[in-house]
This record gives C-alpha cells, sequence and structure tokens, in this order.
C-alpha cells in the first residue's frame, strides 16, 4: 500500500513538471530556475553596520556576554552594558572607518591602535593586581582581545568591570590641590 502511495505522489509530482521526468531536460529545468532568480541564493544583502553589529553579536555570544545599554564612548571605542560589567568594543571594519570618523568627528582609528588599546588595557590591569592605589581607580578587566573581523580589521574587545561614578565626597577626596 505504501509503494502505491509512492507511486501516486511521483505521478503527481510529473504532472506538476508538466511531462514525463524521465524524459525531462534537467538543463532547462536549471535555466529555467537561474532566469527566475538571477541572484545567487547565498547573496547578503545586509548593510556593513547590520553585518558588523551581528560579528560583534556573535564574538560576545563566545564570550558567554549579552550586549545592554550604550554608557558612551569616544575616539577608540563605545561601552556598553553586558549582563556582567561593560564591554568596550574598539574600532570598526576598513569599509565604515572613514564614515564613522567623520560622523564622530575623529581621526580614523586602525589596526595599531586598535592593538595599543587592547595593550594599555593589559598594562593597567597588571599595575592594577600589584597596587592598592591603582586598584582602587582603575577596572578590572576580565578579558581583552583583538579579533580580527571577516575583511582582517582588527576589533578589540575589553571586558571589565562596571565602574560607579564618585560621591561628591570621593570627588573631593581625589581632587588636585
Amino acid at each position: 500500500a505504501d509503494h502505491e502511495g509512492e507511486k501516486g505522489k511521483l505521478q503527481n509530482f510529473k504532472e506538476q513538471m508538466g511531462g514525463d521526468i524521465d524524459t525531462m531536460d534537467m538543463d532547462s529545468v536549471d535555466r529555467d530556475f537561474f532566469d527566475d532568480n538571477p541572484e545567487p541564493l547565498d547573496v547578503d544583502n545586509s548593510t556593513d553596520e547590520e553585518k558588523f553589529k551581528k560579528w560583534v553579536n556573535e564574538q560576545l555570544k563566545d564570550m558567554d556576554l549579552t550586549i545592554g545599554d550604550y554608557l558612551g564612548g569616544g575616539m577608540f571605542g563605545e561601552v556598553y552594558k553586558t549582563d556582567h560589567g561593560v564591554i568596550k568594543i574598539v574600532g570598526v571594519p576598513q569599509t565604515m572607518r572613514a564614515a564613522r570618523a567623520k560622523e564622530k568627528n575623529y581621526r580614523p582609528i586602525d589596526d595599531v591602535d586598535v592593538e595599543r588599546e587592547v595593550s594599555n588595557y593589559n598594562i593597567v590591569s597588571d599595575a592594577r593586581e600589584q597596587d592598592e592605589d591603582i586598584r582602587m581607580h582603575f577596572p578590572e578587566v576580565y578579558n581583552s582581545q583583538a579579533i580580527p573581523f571577516e575583511d582582517g580589521s582588527k576589533i578589540g574587545f575589553i571586558h571589565m568591570e562596571e565602574l560607579e561614578p564618585l560621591t561628591s565626597d570621593q570627588t573631593m577626596s581625589v581632587a588636585d590641590p
């Protein structure tokens, strides 16, 4: 009985295809398909910004982090709240550098800048471990690394503790004389 059902499905398919499948020219079927669908099937029409955001989220997922609210930023990156601390994302892909610099009114940063920023956080982290005065004033850095984007651009990820703003009393106690 199952065999009869399969034969019926095949007959249905043959009728939908408009003829006998056994004698169909598969090249003409392919040509018809690609005439109707000229774009390759794996075309990604995402903008550079969308591709970068998706990639950043994939990197954060690999770090077991979920990005939250934007907290601030400057020339060397943007800082976001995460489910554990904050993440500073340093740099953007080459295709976005000029536009991002113009938008932020900064000079474009390159791979050397990204590596330097990551290195600076590593140096501060090491110094923080050895000196109580430094530890009081700098965040604990959980992880910092530069990861190459799809185009080879280096993107820095600096995961660190979130610092709380100083109270007015604290501000007065660390103010310059």
